[in-house]
């Protein structure tokens, strides 16, 4: 939950995960409704039963988008305005980091389903819904880094998936010009926006640079899904083993099977980690300070394959 000071910094400009809704692509929130807080003609809106269960659930995606991210770590931000003076505020969900130098940003999102239709695509594009499109690049416009990984929990296929959005300098300006103008006429003025404003449109990544697949690489996509299909078949039944013995331990520290072996379950030993990002707040640096100890680091190239949905009947 946002603090007492991140609250009035909410109220005093735009935040990146209301700026779909003002710029009319969200499915949630209209204009006015957004507008009507802004200008105090209405109370923040309490948290719906979906957006309750995504706050809930935000510290499991990103711990699971770690867990697939090695060598990264994962470090919570604070609200950060926009450096140029405009009412706009972003507060990403994480911030990754290596060592001393800060990567890109995270954004933790749970859907129904990440089908073409919802507005989801392939995996490691910028394939995803107009709304969190913005979203991530107010983010990146207010931290001034290049990149945000949208990490999409997939609710009826229990995958996460992962994008990646590329800051792009045109669809930024577009949109944060678009921001502040909107706060300036409808805020400032107090005058109702449209109910239906113009759509922002922006272009994704283009995908025209994949080779045709030869004949032995067929055989090799079809049998990395069939390993990739056991291999979660094996993960739940492990899962399922693990829980009966866990509730046959109870309260003890294991159980001894003799020749069949033996199993313990014990508390490790206590872990200390250091949230340098706070540690930086907390003592004042300035984000001129921080920029001049940040560095920008190529992504590494992930290989990450998909298969066609099947199709009734069990065709693909």
């Amino acid at each position: 939950m946002m603090s007492p000071e991140q609250q009035a910094v909410r109220r005093s400009g735009i935040g990146a995960s209301e700026a779909g809704a003002v710029l009319g692509l969200s499915p949630w929130r209209t204009p006015g409704e957004v507008w009507a807080e802004k200008v105090g003609l209405a109370e923040s809106q309490a948290d719906s039963d979906a957006l309750a269960f995504g706050r809930r659930v935000e510290p499991l995606i990103c711990d699971w988008y770690g867990e697939r991210t090695p060598g990264v770590a994962l470090l919570r931000a604070q609200t950060l305005v926009d450096p140029h003076g405009r009412p706009i505020f972003a507060t990403p969900d994480r911030i990754a980091s290596a060592g001393a130098g800060i990567l890109w940003l995270v954004e933790a999102k749970s859907t129904r389903s990440c089908d073409p239709g919802a507005g989801w695509g392939e995996e490691g594009t910028d394939q995803i819904p107009d709304v969190y499109l913005v979203q991530t690049a107010v983010q990146m416009a207010v931290k001034g880094l290049d990149r945000c990984d949208v990490a999409a929990l997939d609710l009826s296929a229990r995958r996460l998936r992962v994008y990646t959005v590329r800051r792009d300098p045109d669809a930024e300006a577009r949109i944060m010009d678009a921001l502040a103008e909107w706060w300036a006429r409808y805020v400032v003025r107090r005058e109702p926006p449209p109910a239906t404003p113009a759509r922002l449109r922006f272009p994704r990544q283009e995908r025209d640079d994949l080779l045709p697949a030869p004949p032995e690489a067929l055989l090799w996509l079809d049998t990395l899904k069939r390993v990739r299909d056991e291999r979660e078949r094996i993960d739940a039944a492990e899962k399922e083993v693990r829980a009966a013995l866990e509730e046959c331990i109870g309260g003890a520290s294991g159980l001894d099977g003799g020749a069949t072996g033996r199993v313990t379950w014990k508390a490790g030993a206590p872990r200390h980690t250091t949230d340098w990002e706070a540690v930086a707040w907390a003592a004042g640096a300035t984000d001129a300070l921080i920029a001049q100890h940040t560095t920008t680091k190529p992504g590494p190239r992930i290989f990450r394959p998909t298969w066609p949905a099947l199709k009734a009947g069990g065709e693909r």
